[in-house]
């Protein structure tokens, strides 16, 4: 019994100790945080009514002072299901859309990546975001932590005996995400009768199609989208499609210092409802519907010269 007590009362020092270890490392990590973000100037966020200006101030500088821009386009799709399809079993064809998607999908079509010159990078999406065209734009800026101390340096605890800490901006870097559609909240977040926390419930809707394209150009040209349903053409025949967009945003990294962009990403989401008869071993099914969600996503990387 005494082995055993004393082996409990080494684990329980053991794991204090390393406890106690890793607190100092954390408020170490955190104090040399603090002390990186004291070297440095801290900027102001800019006022929400003059985000959109920042911008165009932005990229103004950083198409004058970069050397290149790496651009690249990917698409991604998802949540594919099947609706009005008859035959021998329809739960079976909904459960296969996934499938039809990863075929269109295996070759990457419509994905490229490039190097532009200051003047084509200009002439680019990059250029469209000047204007946000009805966007909602929302500031952040990255945080670090500290803890507080007195006028003497010393760390300050509250009544539980833990360490006091306080939230600081530590870099000069504001990110801008431009929301192409509103966000509204249909059920407040709550607990419920068993303690269990249900979060809130939201509905979001896109702005006006015409906002939307004046940042993300028109859609792709029909015929080139049909022709890409080839890879399945052996099981389906698309005889048409629509699409909707839904919730599309753009995100920005301005280094508030030397006024200028890192990197902006474009992202335009649609659902897409294709109209398609079943061919060959599908042809049981008739015609019925496949929707899926489409993303195409859109970076551009500034790059500068290296100061001496």
């Amino acid at each position: 019994m005494n082995n055993i007590l004393r082996k409990g009362i080494s684990v329980i020092l053991c794991v204090c100790l390393v406890l106690a270890l890793s607190s100092c490392t954390i408020f170490k990590s955190m104090r040399e945080n603090a002390e990186k973000a004291k070297q440095i100037t801290i900027l102001d966020t800019p006022d929400e009514q003059s985000l959109a200006g920042v911008y165009d101030t932005a990229l103004t500088e950083s198409l004058s002072a970069c050397e290149k821009v790496d651009s690249s386009v990917s698409f991604q799709v998802k949540d594919a299901s099947v609706s009005g399809a008859a035959g021998k079993d329809p739960a079976l064809l909904d459960a296969a859309a996934g499938q039809f998607t990863a075929l269109i999908m295996q070759d990457s079509p419509g994905s490229e990546s490039k190097t532009l010159t200051a003047a084509e990078a200009g002439s680019s999406m990059l250029a469209n975001l000047r204007d946000p065209h009805g966007a909602e734009i929302e500031a952040h800026r990255n945080e670090g932590r500290e803890a507080v101390t007195d006028e003497k340096g010393n760390e300050q605890s509250d009544e539980n005996g833990d360490i006091i800490t306080r939230t600081f901006i530590s870099d000069n870097l504001l990110e801008m995400t431009y929301r192409f559609y509103t966000e509204t909240v249909v059920s407040e977040a709550y607990t419920d009768e068993d303690g269990n926390s249900v979060d809130a419930v939201t509905e979001r809707k896109p702005i006006d199609t015409a906002d939307i394209e004046a940042v993300f150009g028109a859609p792709r040209d029909k015929t080139e989208i049909l022709s890409e349903f080839d890879a399945v053409k052996d099981y389906l025949q698309v005889r048409d499609y629509t699409l909707e967009y839904t919730d599309s945003f753009a995100k920005c990294e301005v280094d508030l210092e030397s006024n200028r962009l890192t990197g902006v990403t474009f992202e335009k989401h649609m659902t897409v409802t294709a109209d398609v008869i079943g061919r060959g071993s599908l042809a049981d099914y008739d015609s019925f519907k496949v929707s899926f969600t489409v993303i195409e996503a859109s970076a551009y990387e500034f790059h500068y010269p290296v100061e001496e």
